[in-house]
């Protein structure tokens, strides 16, 4: 797809509005949709910002935020949301420090909404799991266990997930490449919000060097999102195991890794039989709820295609005005 340099910052800005989330210069610039190769100078995104797009009414600047005219009330949403970002923060590393321990977890990382800092107060914690090649479902049953057993997990009955651990997405180390996930273009416009899912996903546990062979391995999205940058272990949101943590991890494992290939199987065996309809229902039917010995995502309500949708429609009266 070919965009202006307007259009594509225009396009980026959208987006994000519409998850009520504007962004700051280097924010737009990283995430910048479909950009020309000029764009790459981020000195020419802030001139064609500060010379063209605000001084014609289509952007706004609100304490170094870039937003669209007449939205700048999200600036203070996006401000008091950092609270809840915080605080969520604090308990994906708390816990996720339980999930690194268990036998078979390589990588641990929040995605979705915490992952770039937009958090509801009301919404949950997402979490992105690696497992070792071999052990998914087995690696998919510990978790589950764990965090039911502590309460974690969102409540399907009440509906209720503040702050719930969401344990709906896993893969193997060897299938870390998402692109199979992918909705299909429609009219030239791609799964635009997987693609920021996966240049957002952030680290907080890896054991190896797991999250390089993801952002590798998804070198495709550059295409889309060329400018995309890593997101490394942050000292102050990172899971260091004690020795203890490392020697019960190392145990575990030892013993899971004894029995073969049975526990695997056994906890396939297990999970499918106790899958809920409404996962049933939309089961390898697409890639809403894909479960096989490489990955598992679990999101019957995916609301892809509304974004994509409501993209697309901004997308072309971003083109009827430039």
């Amino acid at each position: 797809m070919n965009l202006t340099a307007q259009q594509s910052i225009l396009a980026t800005l959208n987006y994000f509005d519409l998850f009520d989330y504007p962004l700051t210069l280097e924010e737009l610039h990283v995430y910048l949709y479909c950009p020309p190769k000029e764009l790459s100078d981020i000195g020419l995104v802030l001139q064609i910002l500060d010379e063209q797009l605000i001084p014609r009414g289509f952007v706004a600047c609100v304490r170094g935020i870039y937003t669209l005219a007449g939205r700048e009330a999200i600036v203070s949403t996006r401000l008091e949301r950092y609270e809840s970002v915080h605080w969520k923060y604090k308990k994906a590393v708390r816990y996720g420090r339980l999930l690194a321990m268990l036998p078979c977890v390589r990588m641990v990382a929040v995605c979705n909404e915490l992952a770039y800092g937009n958090a509801r107060d009301e919404g949950d914690i997402d979490l992105y799991i690696v497992s070792r090649h071999g052990y998914l479902w087995l690696t998919r049953l510990f978790c589950s266990v764990v965090m039911e057993l502590l309460g974690q997990r969102p409540n399907i009955a009440t509906k209720e997930k503040k702050d719930a651990l969401c344990l709906s997405f896993l893969a193997s180390d060897h299938g870390l490449d998402c692109q199979s996930l992918l909705l299909p273009a429609v009219d030239g416009i791609v799964d635009i919000q997987f693609l920021y899912w996966i240049i957002q996903l952030t680290p907080i546990y890896d054991k190896g060097d797991y999250y390089e062979q993801f952002y590798n391995q998804n070198a495709w999205v550059e295409e889309y999102l060329p400018f995309r940058i890593t997101h490394g272990l942050h000292r102050r949101r990172m899971i260091r195991l004690s020795l203890w943590g490392k020697i019960f991890k190392v145990v575990l494992e030892g013993g899971v890794r004894l029995f073969g290939s049975l526990p695997e199987v056994a906890a396939r065996k297990f999970q499918m039989a106790i899958l809920p309809l409404y996962l049933k229902k939309h089961l390898n039917g697409g890639t809403h709820v894909v479960m096989n010995d490489m990955v598992m995502k679990m999101h019957p309500s995916d609301k892809r295609e509304q974004t994509r949708e409501a993209f697309k429609k901004r997308l072309d009266h971003i083109r009827a005005a430039l």
